[in-house]
Order: C-alpha cells, then sequence, then structure tokens
C-alpha cells in the first residue's frame, strides 16, 4: 500500500537537518544471516545523534495521523526506525525481514508489517527502486519524499543499486492487534 504526503515539507526539513549532521555506518552490521552478504548501504549511528528519538517520534505522529495507515495497520507498536542511505553502486538484494524484533531481550516485538518513509526527492537520485515479490508478481516502488509504502513483513524484497546521488529512508516495522494478514484486510 502506498501512502501520498505523509510526511509534510516541515517535517522532512526537520528529519533532513538532523540526518544530514548524524554519522552513519555500513548496514551490514545490522543484518541477520545470509542478508549480511547482500546489504551494502549505510546506517544512521543512533547512539552518536542525539536528536533522532525526536524524529521517531515525529515520524510515529505523522504515520498515525494517516486514516488511512490506521486502518490498514491497526498498529499495537513500532519497532525502533533505522535510518539507511545508499550511495552511488549501494543495494540491498533480496532479503525477507526479520519476523522477530529484539528476541533475547524482556521486550521483543513480532514484525507484521514493514514501513519505508522516503526522505529524498526523486531528483535526487536514480535507481535504489524497492522492489517486491508479491503473489500477484514484481512490484517496483519509487516514491517522492514524504511518501510511505507499506507492505507484509514476510515479503521477499530488494532495494536495486543506486546509479547517482544519494536515497535516504527511514524504516519501520509495526506489530498490528491483527496478526493475521487476510483478518486484518476484512
Amino acid at each position: 500500500m502506498c501512502l501520498r504526503g505523509i510526511v509534510t515539507p516541515a517535517e522532512r526539513e526537520a528529519a533532513g537537518k538532523v540526518i544530514a549532521a548524524a554519522s552513519f555506518a555500513p548496514g551490514r552490521a545490522t543484518a541477520i544471516g545470509g542478508a549480511r552478504d547482500r546489504k551494502d548501504n549505510l546506517q544512521l549511528e543512533r547512539a552518536r545523534c542525539a536528536e533522532i528519538g525526536r524524529i521517531d517520534r515525529m515520524l510515529v505522529d505523522a504515520l498515525c495521523r494517516d486514516p488511512e495507515f490506521n486502518r490498514a495497520t491497526l498498529v499495537r507498536r513500532f519497532a525502533q526506525f533505522l535510518y539507511a542511505r545508499y550511495e552511488p553502486g549501494m543495494r540491498y538484494g533480496p532479503h525477507v525481514d526479520a519476523g522477530i524484533f529484539g528476541s533475547g531481550t524482556t521486550d521483543p516485538m513480532r514484525s507484521d508489517l514493514a514501513v519505508t518513509i522516503f526522505l529524498s526527492d526523486l531528483t535526487d537520485y536514480d535507481g535504489g527502486e524497492l522492489v517486491l515479490d508479491t503473489p500477484l508478481g514484481m512490484y517496483s516502488v519509487k516514491l517522492p519524499a514524504g511518501d510511505v509504502v507499506v507492505y507484509p513483513a514476510t515479503t521477499l524484497h530488494e532495494v536495486r543499486p543506486v546509479t547517482r546521488g544519494v536515497r535516504l529512508v527511514a524504516v519501520t516495522w509495526v506489530q498490528s492487534w491483527v496478526r493475521d494478514l487476510l483478518a486484518r484486510e476484512i
């Protein structure tokens, strides 16, 4: 599901200032198992960015004020945001996201839905399409800044190589009150 204009220009500007000043590290460190070999991006180093919690809350508020997002997701909780930066040549090969976040902790979370918020304008980069392998075939997504795509976290997907510019996205996962995808669609 694609949602248009979820994050306002003012919110994108605020997020952009914080993200531009942040440091990034290779994303492979957070990949699990075989995905580590397919993950070639940079991720914001949360521990070195004092203001990122404020940006997280702002993006959660933006998502939650959208009635269509709320109807489709029935959010119980959000996972911590991951801010990814793709420069020319970077990509994330085919993979499925983790089914549980925080396993081994006292507060694990099931990931029912993946949420990608596009933070770069379409003119800022070439390539970098998010490609979802759906039951109806391959679905390529590249949206304007402020738009959002939501899809089942069990979906095989990839980010194609960026060929020019920089692709910035904020990614999170939702645990829904209704675990079953078909029941949630009723």
